[in-house]
């Protein structure tokens, strides 16, 4: 397995990518594995990431547990 690269200073805790990864599996019902990671862009009050696998690119959007109300429909 090849350690995701990002270019961001925003540093995730080890081990989120494959958390992430494995949500986006389960989600899909389609192999995943982030291989490269690279900062999104816009917004303010949540930090994205852009995560790939080598044929797929995932939009995700990340902030702290106590903003979930914000992510629910």
């Amino acid at each position: 397995m090849n350690t995701p690269r990002h270019s961001t200073q925003y540093a995730p805790p080890r081990g989120l990518y494959a958390e992430i990864a494995e949500h986006i599996r389960a989600a899909t019902g389609d192999p995943f594995e982030a291989r490269h990671v690279h900062p999104g862009q816009g917004g303010c009050i949540n930090e994205s990431l852009v995560l790939e696998d080598g044929e797929r690119r995932v939009f995700i959007k990340l902030n702290r547990a106590e903003r979930l109300s914000m992510f629910e429909a």
